[in-house]
């Protein structure tokens, strides 16, 4: 039988409404059930990322005002200081991160398509100056946060892909111009070429942490086939379709019939955007891979409450408590298989 994504993302969106969301103080809870913390602002951006993804599937006025919901939530990030950007914890602060601030800008982009308002379009510009300013010049790429000193993929990668998507909203010769540069930093300094994939990030005494996550790779082919778009550039795709066929290699295993990715749902989330990405600009598909990992997912890692474990091999063995970061990432994997369908 052949699975409705679609119609299981949407059940998924209303049970983390439901779950997630308290009404009384327009916030998400960090876990399912609750324990006291606010949602950080890194999954409540995916929230958003979720109904995004709903609406590039198929349109749906609930699901419209529920991402204004969420759009109007985020104020409790906002930090007070120009230019707008957003800290890590809500009301109390935190310190704010770029990498955050990109993957919010990115969410920002994709409202304004959705939801027809130009006004996001303005507000994601005033994000990516803030993000822009966290360039180390001596280093040649964006820091992490704010005095970190470290120059990490996962704030490299999605601002050359934001980058080349608003220049081509744009016209504005800059924003391509950062593309190309935040690209060619990552493939320079943390492409390893023996694996195939990214190295998560580098000091700036030259410390090298080789570990490696799909969200990382799956954000440079997303870049790479943006950046063809953008300038026209045949460099770029193929540089995306190597990186699809050698992520497809290290992070999607099946072993004694069972299918077996990386534990975090929302990285894998990144990865397989890539792959959509990489999809509609030239018709090369690894949605395959991801089809049955996550049809696998439905039938085994459902748990309480209707919300899934992190493990899409096995049934959740941690009934306690559910990280709302998960259940979106899983839900926006959902909502792009069902894109990619239709």
């Amino acid at each position: 039988m052949t699975v409705n994504f679609l119609r299981r993302a949407r059940k998924l969106i209303d049970t983390i409404d439901a779950r997630f969301w308290d009404g009384n103080t327009a916030r998400f809870w960090e876990v399912y059930p609750p324990d006291g913390r606010t949602a950080f602002v890194w999954p409540y951006q995916a929230a958003v990322g979720m109904c995004n993804a709903y609406l590039e599937a198929r349109d749906d006025a609930e699901i419209r005002a529920l991402l204004t919901k969420y759009l109007n939530g985020l104020d409790k990030y906002r930090a007070e200081a120009p230019p707008r950007h957003y800290d890590s914890a809500a009301e109390v602060g935190g310190d704010p991160f770029y990498d955050d601030n990109v993957w919010i800008a990115s969410e920002f982009l994709r409202a304004s398509e959705c939801l027809n308002r130009p006004d996001l379009i303005a507000d994601c510009r005033e994000v990516m100056r803030y993000v822009y300013s966290g360039f180390d010049t001596n280093a040649g790429a964006l820091a992490w946060k704010p005095a970190e000193p470290t120059l990490n993929a996962c704030t490299n990668a999605p601002a050359a892909e934001l980058s080349a998507r608003l220049y081509l909203r744009t016209n504005n010769i800059e924003y391509l111009n950062w593309a190309k540069k935040l690209y060619a930093w990552c493939v320079d300094a943390l492409y390893d070429k023996e694996a195939g994939c990214f190295f998560d990030h580098i000091r700036l005494d030259g410390t090298l942490d080789e570990r490696k996550y799909p969200y990382n790779t799956g954000k440079m082919i997303s870049a790479a086939v943006w950046l063809y778009r953008a300038a026209d550039d045949e460099q770029y795709l193929r540089g995306a379709k190597r990186y699809a066929r050698e992520s497809a290699e290290r992070f999607i295993k099946k072993e004694g019939g069972v299918c077996r990715l990386q534990p975090c749902p929302w990285f894998n989330m990144k990865l397989l955007r890539g792959y959509a990405d990489l999809r509609a600009a030239a018709g090369e598909d690894w949605r395959g891979l991801f089809v049955e990992p996550a049809e696998q997912a439905l039938r085994l890692a459902r748990g309480k409450w209707g919300l899934y474990g992190n493990d899409w091999a096995a049934a959740p063995d941690r009934d306690s408590g559910y990280s709302l970061l998960e259940q979106a990432g899983f839900c926006e994997c959902l909502c792009i298989l069902a894109a990619i369908k239709r």
